[in-house]
């Protein structure tokens, strides 16, 4: 019984390795995400359009709700633009005012390319993956669940809370 265990989790974390190899090998990635950040007493959702590059960075569109539908942005690890036209996303920061909820899919990206693996099993037809990450100097947890390699959903937890929720869609290594 002690073998198969070891060898389970060991299958698990192959999947998890593999699912990182291949997003490192890649050209970079695009995926849809809609975003949820809770900030206790008010809920924001929106979706995005996201590509990542070979390095991690990413390239957004913001597409839902339509209030601040086009909103642009590029994010890499030091420093952030968005780009808008008769819009602003004006959000709280998040994570001791180290980032605001439109960083979720670049964190989401960073981290799964160089997160560390605290945790992984096998769940139904996927993987579930717990990566423990910072930001500067402030550590968190991402969940991830996959299907198969692919991931279809994460979520960011700070503090023991759930700060941001991302379903992801359309996933794809370049």
């Amino acid at each position: 019984m002690f073998f198969n265990g070891c060898s389970a989790q060991k299958s698990s974390l192959e999947q998890a390795v593999t699912m990182r190899e291949q997003l490192l090998n890649a050209n970079g990635c695009s995926f849809k995400v809609t975003l949820t950040a809770d900030y206790q007493d008010v809920i924001y959702t929106f979706r995005m359009e996201c590509t990542g590059d070979k390095e991690g960075n990413v390239v957004f569109e913001v597409v839902s709700p339509e209030t601040i539908s086009g909103v642009t942005g590029r994010i890499s690890g030091d420093r952030g633009e968005l780009i808008f036209d008769e819009h602003a996303l004006l959000f709280s920061k998040m994570i001791d005012g180290q980032i605001t909820p439109v960083c979720g899919p670049w964190i989401f990206l960073k981290t799964l390319r160089s997160g560390y693996i605290e945790a992984c099993r096998v769940e139904n037809d996927g993987l579930f993956v717990q990566f423990s990450d910072s930001y500067e100097g402030e550590s968190f947890m991402l969940n991830v669940i996959t299907k198969g390699n692919v991931p279809v959903f994460s979520e960011l937890i700070w503090e023991e809370r759930r700060i941001l929720a991302i379903e992801v869609e359309e996933y794809c290594v370049l």
